[in-house]
């Protein structure tokens, strides 16, 4: 994908923006300890583009629901990611029970096409 100096003069500094956020978050959970210690600003980058990337995927979920459901894909992704990180696997079981419940009740975005 190719962006014009116009686009990326509009959309990057907020999406920097979003960017030193996650990257402030991952440095508070591993001084918490609830991490390891590693390059925050790289793990936010991962987080936010391999979500994107697989949520993606719904986009062609007419041909395997399953398979390319993104949502799906991009939960076990970041478990995945967060426990390689360090991260507590029943603490990752907690946050996936809060956001069934949250989805549950309609309070997630949904997925467009």
């Amino acid at each position: 994908m190719h962006f014009s100096e116009e686009d990326g003069a509009r959309v990057l500094p907020a999406a920097f923006r979003v960017l030193a956020a996650a990257s402030g978050l991952f440095d508070a959970a591993s001084g918490a300890g609830a991490l390891e210690a590693g390059v925050s600003i790289d793990r936010a980058m991962i987080v936010i583009a391999g979500t994107t990337g697989v949520l993606l995927t719904s986009g062609l979920a007419r041909w395997d629901e399953n398979l390319l459901d993104g949502s799906r894909l991009a939960s076990t992704m970041t478990r995945a990611l967060f426990a390689g990180w360090g991260a507590d696997r029943a603490e990752l079981d907690k946050v996936e029970d809060v956001l069934r419940e949250l989805s549950a009740r309609g309070h997630l975005a949904p997925l467009t096409s």
